[in-house]
């Protein structure tokens, strides 16, 4: 065991998990192992030092500096086996071989398997270990040597200058660290091999090409190409392309000569004198030959080379009549060069002609409409031409003309753009990116086609014009005829909310409101500035909400429509009061004051100074929502105010005198808006949401009993605003009927005012009556009519309830300013709570309970 092994005694038998401690803490604590490499690899560090590694691939690691590497974790640790994990032997106390965990791999094994001790650091004492593990601890310090060697390897790899002593763990995290630098070369090599894949490809291509070229070059000029072309390497065949491409110099010469012919200056015929020269010294020696002479200043004063035989000289017709052949040939085929030129450019005309017919034109990834004027509108956007130039191209500036596709080919034109130069390239589809003013100049024919794209419907217009592409040293001219589709905005889920209002006139009443809506369309509409729109109420179909009088206008100041959620706030609705639509205005704000959601109809913009603008807009249906919770916040029956009551002057009544009394329930009115409002001429009935029938027993000294059968339907009382209501909570309005609702002051949610008395009706009770004149006395009238109220409040206990819910219906006068209007409300859940005096009813000398009540149960 040397320095490892402990007593077996000495070893705690059981331990808990949390004293495991990975191998390496073992290792260090074990006898100590020299640092240092040894000579061999100091001497393959020098010789790997040379080598040609960029430093940048793997990040130099210098010792004692923490690269964020954490020791191994700590081993999990084994459930209760039954075998050893080792020798397989049987563990536990019946089979009398002790179950023991290594404290460094975690495992269970025998006693046989473990006889071995490892000291810990930070732990205290010897601890088991199994012998696999001490084996693996004994080959730590070869390790730790070699692990030590491959770091400085690396590190000289790195393009360090020398070798340092690294401890275990400081060599294992360099070479963790290393490995991310290594693997991004590796990425950048194959990179790199597939690009070179690619020029190698690319160089064959060219050597194919340029041996194809050489072919054709030989075959012009009817000659055989050389042997071994087709084996040639690039090198060689671009060397026999260029020596094929040289010509002889007599054609060239033959080409000048017969261009200075007909040329007749001096220069001319000593060019001719400097040509004809060694033509003359080749027919001497023909001469020669058949007994002529020739003599070369005649030849040169006739123009060209003579011949003399025996004193007669005479021209050198053939030689002329070759050069005047040449010279045919030449001029031919400079006008066979020219119509070849023409005709490859009316077919490239033709065929760019077809390709731009046949392809169609559309909006790139949005269309932008802002800056709108009396004249024109800014337009943003990109043209996408679905076709790829065989060749690069340039398409300057030009004007194209617009009119919509309804219209028909020969409608009106509506305006115009112009369309800036545009660079095309080869094989890539055409784009042109479009930052440009469209003038309008049929202001009728645009207002028509911008009204369709506003209220959704589908719109094209069609482009005209004529276009210059420039290619290949030539200009081509081509006609533009296209249809583009113009994506329609609709004002999907447009609403209004936070109705507020702003202040209040004779004939008009100012609000506050914030819109929203939701557009799927790609096309943006920019700020347009401030519009006006015409409302109407939408109870009535769209081809009849043109004759229903206007409620209002709605002015929003920055109009704006986006792809998505649009929110266009501080916009203002003016309600407007006539003659003609005062009983409109009425009932919009009943149902909004009531928290009712209403539809209204917008039409526009009206008054606007961009003509095309104006009424594009046809019948859009717009969302109010209500009031929240309504105007009427809650109703209380209390046994005070409800059956005792209080006269005119604020004094409890006493009905044996028969003073005039004022009985009803507390009215809680709500005001959510930043303006007073002003209630006047109250008059609401309370229905219930459920039927009231009943019967009751009414008991009086114990003695005298009445039993009366009722049914009430769902009408439980109605309410009117009286003087003498505020008589018991401030004397100075002892007269006044009129309910002062006050304004949420900044910063607060709601201010709320109570009406401490809106009375029980004074006239004759309804036909839901019995017909009794009274009831024990009571003035209210029979039994039914002055238990209603206390058998609705039973009523709703024997729900496991302690309020109602009700129907509020009426009318009443709202004054906001110098604006008054009456209004009809209908406000549905309102709360009726009652107190526990109203449970225990009195009528007279009589008394009844809840349990006095028996109620029928509805269908």
């Amino acid at each position: 065991r040397g320095s490892l092994a402990q007593p077996q005694g000495s070893h705690p038998r059981h331990g808990a998990p949390g004293d495991v401690e990975p191998m390496a803490a073992a290792a260090e604590s074990m006898t100590a192992v020299p640092e240092s490499p040894p000579r061999r690899y100091r001497r393959a560090c020098d010789d790997l030092a040379a080598l040609p590694l960029s430093a940048a691939a793997v990040s130099v690691y210098s010792p004692g500096v923490d690269r964020g590497m954490s020791a191994a974790s700590t081993p999990s640790w084994e459930e209760n086996a039954s075998n050893c994990s080792i020798c397989g032997a049987r563990l536990g106390k019946r089979h009398l071989t002790p179950r023991h965990h290594c404290r460094l791999c975690g495992r269970c094994v025998c006693s046989g398997c473990s006889p071995s001790s490892v000291h810990l650091s930070g732990q205290h004492g010897p601890r088991r270990a199994c012998t696999e593990c001490v084996t693996d601890i004994q080959k730590t310090a070869e390790m730790k040597g070699r692990i030590g060697t491959l770091a400085n390897r690396l590190r000289v790899l790195a393009g360090a200058s020398s070798c340092v002593d690294l401890s275990f763990e400081e060599s294992v995290i360099f070479c963790e660290n290393a490995l991310e630098p290594v693997e991004q070369e590796k990425e950048k090599f194959k990179l790199s091999r597939s690009r070179l894949e690619d020029l190698e490809r690319q160089l064959a291509d060219a050597r194919a090409a340029c041996i194809r070229l050489c072919q054709r070059i030989y075959a012009s000029r009817r000659s055989s190409p050389p042997a071994g072309l087709q084996t040639a390497s690039l090198d060689e065949a671009l060397r026999l392309c260029e020596e094929a491409l040289g010509s002889p110099e007599v054609p060239r010469r033959s080409l000048v000569v017969s261009s200075l012919w007909s040329i007749d200056t001096g220069a001319a015929r000593e060019a001719r004198q400097s040509i004809a020269e060694p033509l003359h010294g080749r027919e001497s020696e023909n001469c020669a030959a058949t007994g002529s002479a020739t003599t070369g200043s005649e030849s040169a004063g006739a123009g060209w080379c003579c011949f003399r035989s025996q004193g007669s000289s005479r021209w050198p017709w053939r030689r002329c009549a070759s050069l005047m052949v040449c010279f045919v040939i030449t001029v031919a085929a400079a006008v066979a060069s020219t119509l070849v030129v023409l005709h490859f450019c009316s077919r490239s005309m033709g065929i760019s002609q077809h390709m731009l017919d046949s392809a169609p034109l559309s909006f790139g990834d949005g269309l932008t409409m802002s800056e709108p004027t009396a004249t024109g509108l800014r337009l943003q956007t990109e043209l996408v031409l679905p076709i790829s130039a065989p060749v690069s191209a340039r398409m300057p500036a030009f004007r194209a003309s617009l009119r919509s596709a309804h219209a028909g080919a020969g409608g009106p034109l509506f305006g115009w753009l112009t369309v800036p130069e545009t660079r095309i390239e080869a094989d890539v589809m055409s784009k042109i990116v479009l930052d440009t003013y469209l003038h309008i100049t049929d202001a009728g024919a645009f207002a028509k086609s911008f009204a369709r794209i506003l209220q959704g419907e589908s719109e094209e217009w069609e482009i005209t014009g004529t276009l210059l592409v420039y290619s290949m040293g030539q200009y081509m001219s081509l006609s533009l005829c296209k249809n583009l589709s113009v994506p329609a905005v609709f004002l999907d889920s447009l609403r209004a909310d936070g109705v507020d209002f702003a202040h209040g006139k004779e004939s008009e009443l100012a609000t506050r409101l914030d819109l929203s809506f939701f557009s799927l369309s790609v096309l943006k509409l920019g700020d347009l500035g401030p519009l006006t729109f015409e409302v109407r109420l939408g109870d009535r179909p769209l081809e009849q909400a043109g004759a229903t009088p206007r409620i209002g206008r709605l002015t929003v100041p920055s109009f704006a429509v986006a792809l998505g959620v649009n929110s266009l706030r501080n916009a203002s609705f003016v309600l407007e009061k006539d003659s003609a639509s005062e009983a409109l205005v009425s009932a919009f704000l009943g149902r909004w004051l009531s928290g009712q959601d209403q539809q209204l109809l917008v039409s526009g913009p009206v008054g606007s100074t961009i003509p095309f603008l104006e009424r594009a807009l046809q019948g859009q249906p717009m969302l109010v929502a209500g009031l929240s919770n309504g105007l009427v916040k809650s109703v209380e029956m209390n046994g005070f105010h409800t059956f005792l009551g209080h006269d005119r002057q604020g004094n409890p009544c006493n009905h044996l005198v028969g003073s005039h009394c004022l009985q009803g329930p507390i009215v809680t009115f709500q005001n959510k808006l930043h303006h007073v409002m002003t209630l006047r001429d109250v008059s609401l009935d309370v229905d219930l949401m459920e039927e009231l029938a009943y019967d009751v027993t009414l008991r009086s000294l114990r003695l005298l009993r009445r039993t009366s059968s009722c049914n009430r339907g769902r009408s439980l009382m109605r309410l009117r605003s009286l003087p003498g209501m505020w008589a018991q909570v401030n004397a100075s309005r002892a007269l006044d009927e009129s309910v002062l609702v006050p304004a949420v002051q900044m910063g607060s949610e709601r201010r709320e005012t109570v009406l401490t008395a809106a009375f029980l009706a004074k006239e004759a009770p309804p036909e839901f009556l019995t017909g009794e004149s009274s009831c024990f006395g009571d003035p209210r009238g029979d039994c039914c009519f002055a238990s209603a109220v206390s058998a609705a409040a039973c009523l709703a206990l024997s729900r496991d309830h302690l309020i109602a819910r009700s129907t509020l219906k009426g009318n009443l006068t709202l004054e906001v300013g110098t604006f008054n209007t009456t209004i009809s409300v209908e406000q549905q859940g309102v709360p009726i709570g009652f107190t526990d005096d109203v449970r225990r009813l009195r009528v007279g000398a009589a008394t009844a309970s809840c349990r006095d009540f028996v109620f029928a149960i509805s269908g």
